[in-house]
């Protein structure tokens, strides 16, 4: 449509155009970007109308407005609740709300037209100079580091995000293909007996009983140390069922149990034959989202880790546990949104929207949770990511010594051909993560085990590396070694909460190796080797009672949000409005639009 020419009596009418060559167009972004305008941002409509008012053919007055319209399911806000934003006490952990980027100013919105609307009694929040806007009272420490504004009058709340429209247009098929699966459990379970024993780790394997349609699982058996078993998506899927039946991913703790064995055994009585366990360990479980959708009309409970990229609606409520994945995941329900973060990842990472018609809860993956299954293997394995947009995660604690995981990079200065610039580019960390364990042995004792993490496609393990910080920046790599860290007694005198430890190189068994290698072949003295022991058993058992949330993303709802970190973990959100780009091809209509300006021109 070119626009309109549209009478409004004999004497007046405005003209609103949308052609290119016109000096007054109006631009429709508000499904996608257009291009040749550059002041209308994404999702964003350009109104520009022009009024002529006049008699007897007269001309009187002519005048133009141009006003700006933005999508009602666009967040100008990381965080935009209808009722309150609660950062639950923290012991010793800081609450950080900044933009796109970490240097960017961060902002939240909250309706509540109480006290408490924002309220936050952490030790520190930080907004790089953001804006905290609350229809109500905000209460937050003395050191918060922005504006607050407080009673404010105009109602800035995300809108309604029609879910019954997008599930009803998924399984008529309004979006493609799609399958159809009913509410009830999927379930990880052992797959029978093993028939034998070798040398080193054995998993057991993996499989999935009931509603399998839509779903395939890989990695059933894995040789490694440090596994998957996963439940990846297929195709798009609609979950029939009533707003009082779930569709429940669980399993039995043996699924996650690995068990490292010498010796060999068939099942027969040759006494010459014989196993003999010596540890174990677990493997994370999964579900991959691959790209694709799930549409539901009953409550979805996933007591297992989602990964990939996709996209959830559901007319219920939604419950599902997250570890570390980048990739976005678009999660939107009519009823309350519980996200439960594994306490295996020592930085959890997350991305993408969390819209919910009630609440939304965010805290730590535990045993009283309606969806634990794991047995007493909670602690046994954590991974800490690897450096994530040139920044990498840094441990300090308990020696104040800092070390980062991963590879320093200071590049060198080059010269711009076309800015005619030498620009001198800032450092950054690059290279994999890393994983911890936590052995035990049948008579209780127990060692840390430090290694490289795994590369989920192929389960190849990654060079365990580390950036010692305090040592002007000096990279370390073990190769493929892993690092045995034991724990010593305790000495009788002095402070009993000193902790001593045997540092051991390990093979691909978890076995000592002799002779050690020679630690000049990794540039690493024995007092830097120490260090980083220690730093591994802290934030190993540091990390057991608390997580750090990480999201990369847009929260917004009907109700309340509320952050439970535990007693240390840490709170640290990105502005994501990208998620709109998955949005505006299901919710084509029943959006609303909002006006952000209107002036004169």
């Amino acid at each position: 449509m070119k626009g309109f020419n549209e009478p409004c009596s004999s004497d007046c009418t405005f003209i609103i155009t949308f052609d290119t060559s016109s000096s007054n167009r109006s631009v429709n972004n508000l499904f996608k970007p257009v291009t040749g305008d550059g002041d209308t941002p994404a999702y964003t409509a350009k109104i520009v109308s022009t009024g002529i008012f006049g008699t007897g053919g007269q001309e009187k007055v002519k005048k133009t407005i141009i006003a700006y319209l933005v999508r009602s399911d666009y967040s100008p806000y990381s965080i935009n609740v209808v009722e309150k934003i609660t950062f639950k006490a923290t012991t010793k952990g800081n609450t950080e709300i900044f933009g796109r980027e970490n240097t960017d100013a961060g902002s939240i919105y909250a309706g509540y037209k109480g006290d408490n609307s924002i309220s936050g009694p952490c030790t520190d929040v930080k907004s790089n100079h953001g804006i905290f806007i609350a229809r109500g009272k905000i209460n937050l420490p003395d050191s918060f580091d922005g504006t607050k504004l407080e009673n404010v009058a105009q109602d800035c709340s995300i809108g309604d995000i029609n879910i019954d429209e997008i599930i009803t247009n998924a399984k008529t098929h309004k979006y493609g293909a799609i399958t159809e699966v009913h509410s009830g459990v999927i379930k990880f379970v052992p797959e029978g007996v093993m028939n034998s024993w070798v040398d080193g780790p054995y998993y057991r394997a993996a499989i999935f009983t009931s509603n399998a349609d839509g779903f395939n699982i890989f990695t059933a058996y894995v040789t490694n140390t440090y596994g998957h078993a996963t439940l990846k998506l297929i195709t798009d899927i609609y979950v029939s069922g009533s707003s009082s039946e779930d569709l429940k991913i669980i399993g039995i703790p043996e699924v996650r149990y690995q068990a490292n064995h010498q010796g060999w055994w068939s099942g027969g009585e040759d006494p010459t034959r014989e196993q003999s366990h010596i540890s174990s360990s677990t493997r994370t479980t999964c579900i991959d989202l691959n790209g694709h959708s799930i549409y539901s009309d009953c409550n979805l409970k996933f007591g297992i880790d989602v990964i990939g990229k996709g996209r959830i609606f559901c007319a219920g409520n939604v419950n599902y546990v997250v570890g570390s994945n980048g990739s976005e995941i678009i999660t939107a329900c009519k009823g309350d949104l519980t996200i439960e973060l594994s306490k295996t990842v020592m930085r959890n990472q997350a991305k993408g929207l969390y819209y919910a018609g009630g609440d939304i809860n965010i805290k730590p993956f535990t045993n009283g949770s309606e969806l634990w299954w794991q047995g007493d293997v909670e602690d046994h394995v954590k991974e800490i990511p690897g450096p994530y947009k040139g920044e990498a995660i840094k441990l300090k604690e308990p020696n104040d010594k800092e070390i980062s995981i991963g590879k320093y990079i200071d590049p060198p200065p080059y010269y711009d051909s076309k800015l005619k610039l030498t620009i001198d580019p800032p450092p950054y960390y690059e290279g994999n993560g890393m994983i911890i364990k936590k052995h035990i042995d049948t008579s209780g004792n127990y060692k840390y085990i430090a290694e490289g993490s795994n590369d989920p496609n192929d389960n190849s393990r990654a060079p365990l590396e580390l950036c010692l910080d305090y040592k002007s920046n000096k990279n370390i790599s073990f190769g493929n070694y892993k690092i045995g860290i034991i724990p010593q007694a305790v000495p009788e005198e002095g402070p009993k909460t000193d902790r001593n430890f045997q540092v051991k190189f390990l093979n691909d068994y978890d076995n000592e190796i002799s002779p050690q290698p020679d630690l000049s072949s990794f540039g690493i003295t024995e007092e830097e080797l120490a260090s980083f022991a220690s730093q591994i058993a802290y934030y190993y058992d540091f990390f057991s009672e608390s997580v750090d949330i990480n999201i990369n993303g847009t929260m917004g709802g009907k109700q309340n949000i509320i952050f439970e970190p535990g007693p240390y973990g840490n709170i640290h959100i990105n502005f994501y409005p990208d998620y709109l780009n998955s949005i505006v091809n299901v919710q084509k209509k029943f959006f609303t639009v909002r006006k952000i300006s209107c002036t004169e021109m």
